[in-house]
């Protein structure tokens, strides 16, 4: 009675009933297997629900009627030995009344149980155990429950057969529990080169029945004809699907399993954990957050269709889950914004998307260089790529590594895109990314041209160029039209040419990896950071020579400028490439002592200590053309003061210069006086 269909699925009252009206049947002697897979939850079931149920069942029968339940988990077993002495184990500790707990055992602890027998004065000889069992104890009033056949190392023919015996010669109602499609694998794993090696060989005759085409059976009996004997055989070429097909007849256990199984196990019952009440009791349990019990107990529908859905019903997946949200939880809950709360709300799901496509083995690790979010597809269900992904999580999951600047970061974001919605243009934009693919054609032009008249009022901040750009890619791969992307890109130069300050493309958004079009968009990407970057450079240049063209205090406004800015000046503009060098030497030799002590902390703080920054690793032959035009400076009009602040800068120069020429800084004199901090 195979129930495998969603909504023929039993409840564990259901199959607690069919149990025990299986245990007081007598018409004929056969097995009950319980199917289930892998993490579904039905050794829990059986161990915390089936067997209390049968033993209260048992319990109100007359004593000689009543009958003892004996579980013993296969895993790992390598013979049917092992398995009587676990079940020998059991029994006699049971008889003697220290069995309470004692009575679940499993090839890994059942050793050391045995050799606790002759404490309790039980002397037994365990040689030979599963020919002597039926003379050693009295089983027929047990209840046999094994668990985990498909995980079994004993060959298949041999522990089933072992457990035929129990059924057929004693009457003994046996439960067996496993994942069915796993059966046989294990053991079929063994010396599987040589397997292959021998599927191999041609002069092995197979029952393979292969027609010949007519062409074929038309070429043989002419062969036949003129020349009075057969063709030769050619070499038969063995495709991967003819092997595996060839190793499964020669070594496969699945067509012995089912001779074995008919003659066995009389009824199938498909074990599907009733995932409401099972979720609840593990989000209840300890080490999860009140609170975070609550977000996680108001989300059992969207658990319980995703696992459905993903078909990936694991119970072991759904507590590698609670870790991982736990450990989220306990940084985002502390993180103060206004879309803190939507924000985690959003993680408890996505986590949990990721940790099923994680633990089902589909998850791909596909984030690269300074991505931190963007939309991708998810699991089995997602072809669209509509699913907002974030890195930290998926880093979080993977390797356990989680950082939290970048966890801020992308609360920012986040907030910024669906909590702070006093943006039209935005709306239309994220409808576009979300929607798009069940739209109409009218409905997307229409949403294309909303973008173009808001880039031509410049109403999007640049960063979200990557995603306008995105979006337009995607929609030119199914056929809308290849002038929406030039069009884009030349407003949004216009755009980034009136910034008046430090512009950085967002390169934290990723494509999906699956991107046909992922060249070219990175290639826009850099095309439209270079004209940002060409402006921020002649907006730098122009803001620095103001600063040379002042009178007193320039030194003091550029060094100001340096702090404010010091991000942008050594990663994006640099400094003295700026700068015209005579000019700003003419400048030095006619400054005050404390203009020339603030340029000094402006080399201090941009060329002091290594290691030298992107934008200013160009400055070395500038330091020297500098450094060698003030040391030739007419410095008779100078007074003392100046005179020492010019000593102190030749020396900072030269300090600078030394760091470009080798990877260490050589300790500083102890006698200059730095500039300003």
């Amino acid at each position: 009675m195979a129930l495998c269909k969603r909504n023929l699925v039993l409840t564990d009252e259901e199959i607690i009933n069919i149990i025990l009206k299986y245990i007081d049947e007598n018409i004929y002697n056969y097995a009950v297997m319980i199917d289930g897979e892998w993490g579904c939850g039905k050794t829990y079931f059986v161990r915390e629900a089936l067997i209390p149920a049968i033993a209260k069942y048992e319990e109100v029968k007359p004593e000689e009627k009543k009958r003892r339940i004996i579980y013993t988990s296969l895993y790992g077993v390598n013979s049917v030995d092992e398995i009587s002495k676990q079940i020998i184990v059991n029994t006699y500790l049971e008889r003697v009344g220290k069995a309470k707990g004692l009575i679940q055992t499993s090839s890994k602890i059942f050793g050391a149980a045995l050799s606790l027998l002759p404490a309790f004065g039980i002397d037994i000889d365990v040689k030979d155990l599963s020919g002597k069992l039926s003379e050693l104890l009295q089983v027929k009033n047990s209840i046999l429950v094994f668990d985990d056949l498909e995980r079994c190392d004993c060959p298949l023919n041999e522990v089933l057969g072992y457990i035929n015996t129990f059924v057929e010669q004693e009457g003994i109602k046996v439960i067996l529990i496993a994942n069915e499609k796993e059966i046989g694998h294990i053991t079929s794993q063994a010396n599987q080169e040589l397997r292959y090696l021998v599927a191999t060989q041609c002069d092995i005759k197979l029952e393979e029945k292969h027609e010949k085409s007519r062409s074929a059976k038309i070429a043989q009996e002419y062969h036949v004809r003129k020349h009075g004997q057969q063709p030769p055989e050619q070499p038969v070429q063995i495709d991967i699907n003819t092997l595996q097909k060839r190793i499964e007849y020669l070594f496969g256990q699945n067509e012995a399993y089912e001779r074995v199984k008919e003659k066995l196990i009389g009824h199938t019952i498909h074990y599907y954990p009733e995932l409401p009440k099972v979720l609840v009791c593990l989000i209840n349990g300890k080490g999860i957050d009140s609170n975070l019990k609550e977000l996680l107990q108001e989300r059992l529908t969207f658990f319980e269709e995703y696992m459905i859905n993903e078909g990936h019903s694991n119970l072991r997946t759904f507590q590698f889950y609670l870790s991982k949200i736990q450990g989220l939880y306990d940084v985002i809950s502390k993180l103060e914004s206004e879309g803190q709360q939507a924000f985690l709300k959003y993680i408890i799901q996505y986590c949990f998307k990721i940790c099923v496509a994680y633990k089902s083995g589909i998850y791909k690790y596909e984030w690269s260089s300074n991505e931190e979010y963007g939309f991708k597809s998810i699991g089995r269900i997602d072809v669209f790529g509509s699913n907002l992904n974030f890195r930290f999580v998926d880093d979080y999951i993977v390797g356990s590594a989680l950082n939290i600047s970048r966890v801020e970061r992308m609360l920012v974001i986040y907030e910024n895109e669906y909590i702070k919605k006093d943006n039209q243009e935005l709306d239309g934009l994220r409808k576009l990314e979300l929607n798009w693919y069940v739209s109409t054609d009218a409905d997307i032009e229409i949403a294309i041209t909303q973008i173009m008249n808001a880039l031509d009022e410049d109403k999007y901040d640049p960063d979200v160029y990557t995603r306008i750009i995105n979006v337009l890619l995607r929609l030119e791969t199914i056929g809308f039209s290849k002038e929406h992307i030039p069009c884009a890109v030349s407003k949004m130069k216009i755009n980034l040419g009136k910034q008046t300050s430090c512009v950085h493309l967002d390169r934290g958004f990723s494509l999906d990896p699956e991107s046909e079009y992922k060249e070219r968009y990175v290639s826009i990407m850099d095309e439209l950071q270079a004209e940002a970057d060409k402006k921020l450079q002649e907006q730098s240049i122009d803001t620095i020579e103001k600063f040379l063209s002042e009178a007193d205090n320039w030194a003091e406004d550029l060094y100001q400028y340096v702090r404010d800015n010091f991000r942008e000046v050594a990663d994006q503009t640099g400094f003295l490439s700026n700068l015209n060098i005579d000019h700003l030497i003419d400048k030095l030799s006619k400054s005050k002592s404390f203009d020339l002590h603030a340029f000094r902390s402006c080399i201090l703080q941009l060329y002091g200590t290594p290691p030298i920054e992107p934008a200013l690793q160009q400055d070395g032959p500038r330091l020297i053309v500098l450094k060698d035009g003030i040391e030739k400076l007419d410095t008779k009009g100078l007074d003392k003061v100046q005179l020492t602040q010019i000593k102190y800068l030749l020396l900072n120069l030269d300090k600078a210069i030394m760091i470009y020429d080798q990877s260490e800084l050589e300790p500083a004199e102890e006698n200059i006086p730095s500039g300003k901090t």
